[in-house]
């Protein structure tokens, strides 16, 4: 019989098969696991849907973080409640901790200043986009559960501080994480690379983080916020699906800012589907920069989002005066005010005296508080002033 004769449909289907077998073999002893598959990170999170899921028991003393929290021994630990529950769907993965492994992570954020991991299965939403926010069942909303807890009042004026542009430049996003107050609130750029390992990162250091979100200018397109725009005359599923494309490229934020967006927001057709869309989403707006023409905050108030607009822009003018000017502003308007909310760059000259300055407050008599403070502020004083 010739080779040629061999190679029937039924026979060339079996010999294929057989070979994709064989090199899957070799792939699996080359790089430890099947071809398209991925290892599972220790308490990394991600999503199935729970219809198609199987469950399996994990070989933790293979896994150092396991290993670490004392779940090294079988023998010791045969309760099925001492362990890991891990649902799996193709290669997609969720890690169920009992609470025995719960309390020891730490999520406490009174004795350690830390803020949880993100994300928290129970506020996302697994889309073709990624992982959007979403509010859970039991209603929890993002703009909750990753926020920074708000100090008790205690008298003082409050002050707020928003550092932006965090997740582009590696030594300046460093050196914000890790020497500004963890009051202090960070917003992202979605453009940067690795931003979930410095989301969390930050968190670790009880930053609360606000996703900006580029829109479009008045001079566009001279002045480019980048290529996932909203655009104030775009086709309105575009740019809600760039919204989405935004809102999946990072977990662990309590609302969005604009990153420019003058003309966008001043377009009341533009801005209300994608303030709509992030209410939905359990999410808060904060303005960034003082823009006479926006809508966002009338709209925001009769959608009742949370919103909050800034007193102050710190680093407007990039010189050490005019910083220090604001810092001055600042202090006047909660004194006067009771709260007050402002915003700066992540640049050196900023941080370096915004640092500085954050450090003083206490003795001055003033406190510091996350931007969820100021938005829960705003929210408090519009149902005051509108009881109805």
């Amino acid at each position: 019989m010739s080779f040629r004769s061999f190679l029937t449909p039924f026979n060339t289907a079996i010999l294929s098969f057989s070979l994709l077998l064989l090199f899957n073999v070799i792939w699996m002893f080359v790089f430890g696991n099947a071809m398209g598959g991925q290892p599972v990170a220790s308490f990394e999170i991600d999503w199935s849907r729970d219809e198609e899921a199987a469950t399996f028991m994990p070989d933790f003393s293979k896994n150092n973080q396991f290993v670490k929290n004392g779940y090294n021994n079988i023998a010791n630990n045969q309760s099925q409640a001492h362990l890991p529950r891990i649902t799996a769907s193709g290669n997609s993965k969720i890690i169920h901790l009992p609470n025995k492994m719960v309390e020891a992570l730490p999520s406490n954020f009174a004795s350690t200043g830390k803020l949880p991991r993100a994300p928290i299965e129970a506020v996302v939403q697994f889309t073709k986009f990624g992982k959007l926010p979403k509010i859970g069942i039991l209603g929890h909303k993002p703009s909750e559960v990753y926020a920074r807890p708000t100090p008790e009042f205690d008298g003082r004026p409050r002050i707020a501080i928003l550092i932006t542009g965090l997740g582009i430049h590696h030594q300046a996003t460093i050196d914000a994480i890790d020497k500004l107050p963890g009051e202090i609130s960070f917003g992202f750029s979605p453009y940067g690379n690795g931003l979930q390992d410095w989301i969390n990162r930050a968190r670790n250091k009880g930053h609360e983080i606000i996703l900006q979100t580029p829109m479009e200018p008045f001079d566009f397109p001279d002045n480019d916020p980048g290529p996932s725009t909203l655009l104030a005359d775009g086709d309105p599923s575009l740019n809600m699906n760039r919204l989405k494309w935004v809102l999946a490229r990072i977990t662990g934020y309590i609302g969005i800012t604009n990153f420019m967006g003058a003309k966008f927001t001043a377009k009341e057709q533009a801005i209300t589907p994608i303030l709509k869309e992030i209410n939905k989403r359990g999410l808060y707006f904060i303005e960034n920069g003082i823009l006479n023409r926006s809508k966002a905050k009338k709209i925001s108030n009769e959608i009742n989002l949370g919103y909050s607009n800034v007193d102050v822009i710190i680093d407007e003018h990039k010189s050490i005066e005019f910083i220090e000017n604001s810092l001055e502003s600042i202090e006047k308007k909660a004194a006067r005010t009771g709260m007050a909310f402002a915003i700066g760059s992540n640049l050196p000259a900023t941080t370096k005296l915004i640092r500085n300055w954050a450090n003083g407050l206490a003795a001055k008599g003033y406190q510091l508080v996350p931007v969820s403070a100021k938005v829960k502020h705003q929210i408090q004083a519009n149902l005051e002033n509108n009881p109805n």
